[in-house]
Order: C-alpha cells, then sequence, then structure tokens
C-alpha cells in the first residue's frame, strides 16, 4: 500500500483547497457515494471503506448546485485511516484525473481561490438547532435548518439584507452553553436570493473551542444520516 507525498497529498503541483465536494463514483461491480476533499485542478481526494490498488481507474460525477460534472480518474496512492481493525476499515485514496478536466470542473476549481467564494460546496445536513440572532439591540428566536462546517440557513420572521452581520447564538444538543458566533448574511429574501422566511449566513469566526464543538456536532448528526440512510 502507497501512501500520499510528505508535503503534498496529491503530489500536484497545483493548490489544494479545503473543501467537500458530494461525489459518487463507479466501477466494474459497484460504486459509492462520498465526498471528495482536497481538490486541485488534477485530481482530489476521497474516503471509502471499498480500497482499490495504485492505477485503478474509476468513473466520477461531482455533484453541484448547478448539476453534475463527469469525469474520469485513477488512484495514485491510497492509506487506510483506522489502524485498529481492518475489518471495515476507512481508507483514503488521492485521486488523479485522467485527460483534460472538463472545463465546468476547471470552473469550479478556480472558483475556490476567489475570496467569498460559495461555501455551500460543504457538505450540507438536514438537522434543526434552535437559536437566537442578534439584530442590533435585539434578540430574536429562530431555528437553523440547513447545516454546514461555514454557513446555515435559517428560517425566522427578521430578514436582514444581504452583506449584514449578526450574532448568533447557537444551542447545540447537550451543551448548556450556546456557542456565541458572529455570521454574515450571504442570501435574503430583500436580494431575491432566497425564499421569505428565511436568509443564508457565512458563519465569521470561531474560537477552537467552539469549532472543535460544532465539528463533531457535525460529525454526529453525518453518523445519524448515514445509519438512517
Amino acid at each position: 500500500m502507497t501512501g500520499p507525498g510528505e508535503h503534498d497529498a496529491l503530489q500536484t503541483p497545483f493548490e489544494l483547497f479545503d473543501c467537500t465536494l458530494p461525489i459518487r463514483w463507479t466501477f466494474d461491480g459497484g460504486g459509492e457515494l462520498g465526498y471528495a476533499t482536497n481538490v486541485s485542478f488534477n485530481g482530489f481526494c476521497i474516503r471509502t471503506r471499498q480500497i482499490h490498488e495504485p492505477g485503478f481507474t474509476q468513473r466520477f460525477v461531482v455533484t453541484v448546485d448547478e448539476g453534475e460534472i463527469p469525469l474520469m480518474g485513477r488512484v495514485a496512492w491510497t492509506r487506510q485511516l483506522q489502524v485498529e481493525s481492518h475489518i471495515n476499515a476507512w481508507h483514503e485514496m488521492g485521486i488523479e484525473l485522467i485527460g483534460e478536466p472538463p472545463p465546468r470542473y476547471l470552473d469550479l476549481v478556480r472558483s475556490l481561490a476567489q475570496p467569498g467564494w460559495d461555501r455551500r460546496l460543504h457538505q450540507r445536513f438536514a438537522a434543526t438547532l434552535a437559536l437566537k440572532v442578534r439584530r442590533g439591540g435585539q434578540l430574536v428566536e429562530a431555528q437553523a435548518v440547513d447545516v454546514s462546517r461555514t454557513g446555515l440557513y435559517i428560517e425566522s420572521e427578521v430578514t436582514p439584507g444581504a452583506g449584514e452581520q449578526l450574532g448568533l447564538l447557537l444551542r447545540l444538543p447537550g451543551n448548556a452553553q450556546p456557542l456565541e458566533l458572529n455570521a454574515r448574511v450571504v442570501r435574503s429574501p430583500s436580494a431575491g436570493s432566497c425564499p421569505p422566511g428565511g436568509f443564508a449566513v457565512q458563519l465569521l469566526d470561531f474560537s477552537e473551542r467552539e469549532e472543535r464543538m460544532f465539528l463533531n456536532y457535525l460529525k454526529i448528526v453525518h453518523e445519524i444520516n448515514s445509519l438512517s440512510g
């Protein structure tokens, strides 16, 4: 089994972008749904329980809001992520794209380099979280119904404009104290970018402790969704 290079997981001259792209891949006899990470112009990493040796060729489809992007790639390297057990272990594979990537894929990767790129590319979870929105001197009860590591879709009677900064008091299940976060509105009804009754925000800053708590919550939601699926 081979592993990634010391300095560059994909051994690529291109910049790697830390994001999460929904993706599915197929091969003779099967296929999987999952997520691509560490994305670059000539490849990405995937995590899977189905291991393939370097050189193995697979078909991939990246899913974005605008549709699907078909790709062909080969396994460049593999490594096991859970060394305590070889049964049902998770593996990470570096995928090198074959041939010239489609223009839509190149445009997608270019967008990751732009300030304020659309962070909806991160995996989103259908989960409901109670929160309070601080806007000026007011606190308004609301709830988040679409949650990712960098943003939320909030259902609320408050309709702030795009670009407005808000404070959020986000209560995670099992935690007595809410997380106090700052956020920027990125989609709002007033801008015509989402329907009435809600708005989308990008989370701006976390303390190390808050980020760890939030990511642990998303991990639990992901595991629950996987079991229910």
